[in-house]
């Protein structure tokens, strides 16, 4: 008898088997059961040989078998390790992968990371697919990064196809070829006629959902990959796939259940990371947005669409240095990707690295001379930066390479029709566009412009009506939640109402500054503040400083609005830090301007913080911009402005009359009891006389007239870029159209009229 079957022999009588052999098969992992001794209640109606007679153990690879009396086999249940360890319940498959209908269980019990992965690659091979991804996931619980799992998921993802309407290797691969041609409607046609006969192909499925996703149908698209997780519930892919076509729907919600429930199913997924926060950035969760982008990217560090991006996703954030660090990444990636090199621009571009930025857009250009947004966007900087020339020519070279009914080309061209005062051909060619389907920014865009185009063309109703739609989509839109203008309006409110009833200066100046406080331009937003700001930079010993953050960073250190109580309680050391945290910031914006230069900081809304500025600058002169109330709060409705919670207040008429009527109220409080140096100077009278209003505002400020201030329109074309709606307003000779433009809309405006007129008599209008 061989040395294996003396383990087990058979035992007659109870006699026990010899046990030193078995002993040393169990030590060497076999599944050798202990010989048992024969049982005392044997029935009687049977000889006792028979009741107590066992039948030979067969050992066959890892499987016990024991044959009984009756003849049948059955195999017997296997643990796979030692009771300690940790088990795993998954379905039991038979060998085809397909679920067993008794819907029986088998118990997996691991003793580490890499027997489970060595199990999962048996299973896999037997394919007992259940069993394999049960093995597999029970890896990732311990190490959610293990790339073997990940890997393994993914590929038993590619495998769970349904065998009922299997196609042959022919067919398929000829629907595979026309696909890969791009000849998606080829592919369509003859998938859609062999689904006839083979209804639960689960390849056809897949391949008509990707064949309407490449033709532009996503509700079709939707509609088979339906069917297909019909098929396969548990397709990871199929499941992500379907959130592609409900993001192109516009259903970005459902998208983004779809993609988390394939994530769930297989971690690994780095394309349902990446698609999820493209859905993400859609609803306006852009912070969500990054963290999947950046998952993605862990997970496939060669996947060049998520590092592209996961850099667009932190310019949005506020955080362009990091946007083009990770644009950067997909470059090193893939150096003939555009995409890098457009999100690349936007990040350059937020950073004021404008050169920087068309450089990329044109590394882009050169790669794909067809890709419309790369002109696009070049258009919209050099649209900003006022060289229409040089947009012009871009549109020229997109015109020829690109279809020239493309939107975003319909609306450059309207630009610069716009520009050329060509109003007729601007708003033709802008009612030529959809209604759907545009970028956000063109959608604010077109509207707005047609907005303007109708009012030049005196057709007041019509262009109310359309900054009633643009301010309507940009206050629906999911980026536009997260602004609080009833908060803004509350804070001014509250900080006039702390200096309200005083008679005099509730505090004591703070010693002086040794460094000279600079004049803060302040006033209403569309006060004419831009265009007062090119005529002063055009004056040698002036330098402007547009709409910077050194108030915002002396307000930071307060911990709370600029009221009263807050700012009669600062002392000398926290006066002396906001000056050094103001000057700070100033530092890093002057560049190579002359020491003995006159320094202007430029705000209209640092009206609200007049308070604040006059306590830490006691010295500090204000200048105050005015204009027609009622043309103030219009011209603010019918901006494309960048949204904060100030700039919120202006989507709607009436809450804009609101913020106008609480910034005075704060401006007449301050007025009442703080000794400012101010000079207020009327838009109506710097366009009426611009010579003599800015030599009287010189002479407050201690400089003189220079002739070089009446050429202030080759001043806005050579400073680059303008921070302001007025960009392209500021090139043009004075006019004098918008003064008394309300008049036009009384009727639209009347519900607000209560509000402002009494301002505008205050101010003397």
């Amino acid at each position: 008898m061989s040395r294996r079957m003396r383990c087990f022999a058979r035992s007659w009588n109870g006699v026990a088997a010899p046990t030193i052999f078995a002993r040393r098969c169990r030590g060497r992992g076999g599944n050798a059961a202990r010989p048992t001794r024969a049982s005392s209640s044997a029935s009687p109606s049977r000889p006792m040989a028979t009741a107590t007679r066992r039948r030979p153990i067969v050992f066959s690879g890892n499987f016990a078998k024991r044959t009984n009396p009756q003849g049948s086999r059955k195999r017997a249940r296997v643990f796979l390790m030692r009771s300690r360890a940790e088990p795993v319940r998954a379905t039991r498959n038979d060998r085809r992968g397909d679920r067993r209908p008794n819907g029986d269980y088998m118990t997996i019990q691991f003793t580490s990371v890499d027997h489970a992965l060595r199990k999962a690659k048996t299973f896999s091979k037997k394919g007992a697919h259940g069993d394999a991804q049960a093995a597999y996931r029970w890896v990732l619980t311990k190490f959610p990064d293990n790339k073997r799992a990940l890997d393994g998921l993914q590929e038993l993802g590619g495998r769970s196809q349904n065998k009922d309407g299997a196609l042959s290797k022919e067919q398929a691969g000829a629907l595979i070829t026309l696909h890969k041609q791009g000849r998606h409607a080829d592919a369509l046609q003859q998938a859609l006629a062999l689904r006839i006969t083979h209804p639960k192909a689960a390849f056809l499925h897949d391949l008509i959902g990707a064949c309407h996703m490449a033709l532009g149908q996503p509700d079709q698209a939707a509609a088979s990959y339906q069917k297909l997780i019909e098929l396969l519930p548990d397709n990871a892919a199929a499941i992500a796939n379907l959130g592609d076509a409900l993001t192109a729907l516009g259903r970005a919600g459902e998208a983004v259940d779809c993609y988390r429930k394939a994530i769930a199913l297989n971690p690994g997924l780095a394309k349902a990371y990446n698609n999820m926060g493209n859905a993400l950035m859609k609803l306006g969760d852009v912070q969500g947005a990054v963290q999947s982008f950046a998952r993605a990217g862990e997970i496939e560090p060669g996947l060049v669409d998520a590092h592209a991006n996961l850099g667009l996703a932190l310019v949005k954030l506020g955080k362009p240095k990091q946007g083009a660090a990770a644009c950067e990444r997909a470059i090193a990636v893939k150096a003939d990707f555009p995409l890098a090199y457009i999100n690349m621009a936007h990040a350059l571009d937020a950073t004021g690295q404008t050169d920087d930025a068309i450089a990329n857009l044109e590394k882009a250009i050169a790669l794909a001379p067809k890709h419309n947004g790369a002109y696009s966007n070049l258009c919209d900087i050099y649209d900003r930066l006022n060289r229409i020339e040089d947009m012009r020519g871009i549109v020229g070279r997109a015109l020829k390479h690109c279809n020239p009914d493309d939107p975003r080309m319909l609306f450059r061209r309207a630009q610069l029709a716009s520009r050329d005062k060509d109003h007729e051909t601007a708003r033709r060619l802008m009612e030529q566009m959809p209604e759907t389907g545009l970028t956000p920014a063109i959608t604010k865009g077109r509207l707005t412009l047609l907005g303007k185009t109708c009012d030049k063309l005196d057709d007041p109703g019509a262009a109310f009506e359309w900054f009633r739609r643009a301010n309507e989509f940009v206050r629906d839109l999911p980026s536009s939640r997260q602004w609080k203008p009833e908060a803004y309006r509350n804070e001014v409110e509250g900080i006039a109402a702390s200096f309200s009833g005083l008679s005099e200066k509730p505090w004591s100046d703070a010693s002086a500054s040794d460094r000279a406080a600079p004049v803060f331009l302040v006033g209403f937003p569309r006060s004419g503040t831009t265009l007062l700001d090119t005529i002063l930079r055009s004056h040698p010993g002036i330098v402007v400083l547009e709409e910077l953050k050194m108030v915002a960073k002396m307000r930071g250190m307060l911990g709370g609005p600029a009221d009263r109580e807050r700012l009669e309680t600062l002392g000398d050391d926290e006066i002396a830090a906001m000056r050094d945290a103001y000057f700070t910031e100033l530092d890093n914006h002057l560049d190579d301007a002359p020491e003995a230069a006159l320094v202007i900081d430029k705000l209209p809304l640092n009206i609200v913080h007049a308070g604040l500025i006059h306590r830490v600058f006691p010295e500090a002169k204000f200048i105050l911009s005015l204009r027609h109330p009622c043309d103030c709060v219009l011209s603010c409705y019918m901006q494309n402005f960048k949204l904060n919670n100030p700039m919120a207040n202006f989507l709607d008429i009436e809450s804009g009359a609101i913020l106008y009527d609480r910034v005075m109220r704060l401006w007449t409080a301050y007025r009442s009891v703080l000794p400012f140096e101010v000079h207020a100077l009327a838009y109506e009278d710097l366009i009426a006389d611009m010579e003599g209003s800015v030599t009287k505002l010189l002479g407050f400020m201690g400089l003189e007239w220079d002739e070089r201030m009446r050429d202030y329109r080759q001043t806005a074309l050579a400073r680059g870029r303008i921070h302001t709606p007025s960009y392209n307003q500021v090139t043009e000779s004075l006019y004098n159209r918008a003064a008394g433009r309300w008049e036009k809309y009384r009727e639209q405006m009347q519900p607000v009229l209560p509000l402002l007129e009494p301002w505008a008599r205050h101010w003397g209008y």
